[in-house]
């Protein structure tokens, strides 16, 4: 399943996501994604990367030092955006935002409206 999820970081810091494996040397990354101050990247962190059976890990680095936060990347699929931000004590605080029904389901809601309206001749006829 792959998914697409909206990382935004409204930290005045660098934000790096790192993918690790743990069979893999602590030093090397499968994949590295980097977040300026203020930005925002969609990501994809599939879950075909646990296919052969290991444990991926997503570790959140600020400044180039790992910031002690950990996430797994079923938790990224679930989520339709992730805030990174500091608070006051320095520490990383992510918060994870769910698809509602009404957020996937508006689009396509708005699409049939618009067909709707172009087939009964719009407003114009209604009135």
């Amino acid at each position: 399943m792959r998914r697409l999820t909206t990382i935004k970081n409204k930290s005045s810091a660098d934000v790096e996501l790192r993918v690790f494996a743990p069979p893999a040397r602590p030093d090397h990354f499968r994949r590295i994604v980097r977040i300026k101050p203020g930005g925002k990247v969609n990501v994809s962190i599939c879950e075909d990367t646990t296919g052969s059976g290991r444990l991926v890990i997503v570790m959140v680095y600020v400044d180039g030092v790992y910031s002690g936060v950990s996430l797994l990347p079923a938790y990224l699929a679930a989520c339709s955006e992730v805030i990174c931000d500091r608070g006051e004590d320095g520490l990383v605080h992510l918060q994870g935002i769910k698809p509602t029904l009404f957020s996937t389901c508006k689009p396509m809601f708005l699409y049939h409206l618009f067909l709707g309206m172009n087939c009964c001749g719009g407003l114009q006829q209604l009135i």
